[in-house]
């Protein structure tokens, strides 16, 4: 038998900070308690002088219920997402394009959600240490409906992002000639380094066998007692090197101002303070964690401001088989009214068909400010990624 036991209620103001600082301590254990299972050599300690991320996704899903009596109307549901996300870092200039718009259809009422950001930053004498400029938009929930926010923001920061992906999919390479009993012996540092190396100038080849049949004679010079490899290793090799499975690592942190465009609550527009917290770590060649924090206020902190705070984690179980994991908390304090929370978790796997034809299972939960439950809903969808 479970006992209930009956705890104070917090106010508004001490549960969104009691939530932040369980986000935070989230973080603090991806970084110091993930890394610890994964690969002896972590990927996040490649280095690069340039690096270019990005993806686009597209998914949506439909439901149509209809049940025995007549005088009650069909019910339709569903989501489109699309999302888009570029990184590209050099020693000194940086950009960040990212954004996502989703469409839904809920019991026939439909509602839409919007992110997006450009940013573009300079780094001092190539260093860690940048100023940035930048836009955002985005739809901000209330208890009155949608509103639209947009803002210009300018501030300095510290920190860098770099795409991993090369040398992940160098890792794999290993990894998948060791399963198949196609290697000796593990592939020593300055090969994995050499087969990284040729994936990153997978542009310079005429087409992917060619870059695949390079990586193979790497391979096969490695070791004197290395043997040649077939066409069935070649073809996991250029199984790795066309599969989407980007990988990205680096923090960053910046404080800064700035003006609204489009104040979310009809009133003034007026200039406010900014700062965000970034941070993505790949364990391991099959898991990602990617995790944000940003808060934005008028000079009078707790008269109105906007707290975000999001956490991605996905895991690959097999070639075929991927697992991902996402939350997100959204506080919108308006003036003379009390914040308006939502949450939302989604827990995902997905089963690959194609390159990049998926069907996935997936569990929504989501929960916002004035009800005492949190809202189910249980799909299957599909989703086709372009590139």
């Amino acid at each position: 038998m479970l006992a209930r036991v009956k705890c104070p209620r917090l106010s508004v103001e001490g549960r969104t900070v009691q939530k932040v600082i369980v986000f935070f301590v989230s973080i603090i254990w991806a970084m110091a308690v993930v890394p610890a299972h994964g690969q002896l050599v972590p990927l996040c300690v490649y280095t690069t002088t340039q690096s270019t991320f990005q993806d686009l996704t597209l998914s949506g899903n439909y439901n149509y219920s209809k049940d025995q009596f007549k005088n009650r109307p069909a019910l339709n549901s569903g989501s489109a997402t699309l999302s888009f996300k570029h990184v590209s870092d050099a020693p000194s200039l940086g950009f960040l394009i990212d954004g996502s718009a989703k469409l839904s259809l809920e019991n026939n009422v439909p509602t839409y959600e919007v992110n997006s950001r450009a940013n573009m930053r300079s780094y001092w004498d190539q260093s860690d240490l940048f100023s940035d400029w930048g836009l955002e938009g985005e739809t901000v929930p209330t208890a009155q409906g949608i509103n639209w926010g947009a803002r210009a923001l300018v501030g300095l920061g510290y920190g860098r992002f770099k795409d991993v992906t090369p040398y992940s999919k160098a890792l794999k390479i290993q990894t998948q000639l060791i399963e198949m009993k196609s290697l000796p012996k593990p592939l020593s540092p300055e090969t994995i380094q050499s087969l990284t190396k040729l994936i990153v100038k997978r542009g310079e080849f005429p087409d992917v066998p060619t870059l695949v049949q390079k990586l193979a004679e790497v391979v096969e010079q490695s070791d004197p007692m290395q043997k040649k490899l077939g066409a069935l290793e070649l073809l996991r090799i250029e199984e790795i090197i066309t599969g989407k499975d980007n990988k990205l690592c680096g923090w960053d942190v910046s404080v800064g101002a700035g003006y609204e465009l489009l104040d979310p609550s009809g009133g003034p527009r007026d200039f406010f303070l900014h700062t965000s917290f970034n941070y993505a770590l790949a364990p391991a060649p099959r898991s990602q964690f990617v995790s944000k924090v940003s808060f934005d206020s008028q000079l009078d902190f707790f008269d109105e401001h906007l707290l975000g705070a999001e956490a991605n984690y996905s895991y690959r179980f097999s070639d075929r088989i991927d697992a991902l994991v996402k939350y997100k908390f959204q506080s919108n304090k308006l003036r003379k009214s009390s914040a308006f929370e939502t949450q939302s978790i989604f827990v995902g796997v997905t089963f690959q068909v194609q390159a990049n034809l998926n069907f996935q299972v997936q569990l929504y939960l989501t929960h916002n400010s004035g009800y005492e439950e949190w809202a189910q809903q249980l799909i299957v969808t599909a989703s086709y990624d372009f590139f």
